[in-house]
Formats: structure tokens, C-alpha cells, sequence
């Protein structure tokens, strides 16, 4: 028996859903020889992957500025085994929950960031 044309047509709705989600999401993989996050990423990018590679020593990451990154998340993961940090700071005057730092210590710790009210905010 052949399935309902309704069934089909969700199916394919939630597939047109899943390849629009994904044009927003954008991969960037940051390392001791390159820390710089700004200009690495499309402003049409709603969800930013932020691979952190610490192998080569503790890597410190300026946070953007939260007032033009409103409606984009940032999503932080160390990526290394090591026992060196990624240490996320933001620009003068903003925080992230209250400070002006966070820090990554362990292989898969990950830490996703929203801005709100010209701040970031962990999610």
C-alpha cells in the first residue's frame, strides 16, 4: 500500500526545514596559531560552532561584541585532550553571567552563549 500523500509531504516539509536550518550554521575552528574569532564568520549565520584546539598551550578567545551579535549563538568546545584551557574573554565592559571570563578545561566541554541586553549569556 502506498503512503498517504500527507505523510509524504510532512516528511519532505521537515527535510526543506532541516537544509534551511543548516545554511545557518557555520564551523570555525580556532587554535593557539590563530585566535581570533572576528571576521571568521558570516553575519547570516545564526548558530556558530567555535572548535577550540588547546593542544599547543592555554588559548584565550575574545568573545565579539555582544550588541552586534544579537540573535546569533556561539557555541564554544575544547577539542583536545590536553590539560591547557581555552579561556573565553569578553570586551571591555561586557560579561558573560556576571564575569568577564569563562574557561573551558576538559576535552567536550562546551559552552554555548547568547547576547542579551549587550551582554552574553551562557544557554
Amino acid at each position: 500500500m502506498a503512503e498517504p500523500i500527507e505523510t509524504r509531504l510532512h516528511r519532505l516539509e521537515q527535510k526543506v526545514q532541516s537544509i534551511q536550518m543548516a545554511r545557518n550554521i557555520e564551523i570555525v575552528e580556532l587554535s593557539l596559531k590563530d585566535t581570533v574569532l572576528i571576521g571568521k564568520f558570516s553575519r547570516d549565520s545564526k548558530n556558530i560552532f567555535i572548535e577550540c584546539d588547546a593542544t599547543d598551550g592555554d588559548l584565550i578567545i575574545i568573545a565579539p561584541d555582544a550588541k552586534d551579535s544579537i540573535d546569533i549563538i556561539f557555541r564554544f568546545r575544547k577539542s583536545d585532550t590536553t590539560s591547557n584551557t581555552v579561556t573565553i574573554k569578553t570586551i571591555a565592559g561586557q560579561k558573560i553571567n556576571e564575569t568577564t571570563e569563562q574557561c573551558l578545561r576538559l576535552e567536550g566541554d562546551n559552552m554555548p552563549i547568547g547576547a542579551i541586553k549587550g551582554n552574553w549569556k551562557k544557554l
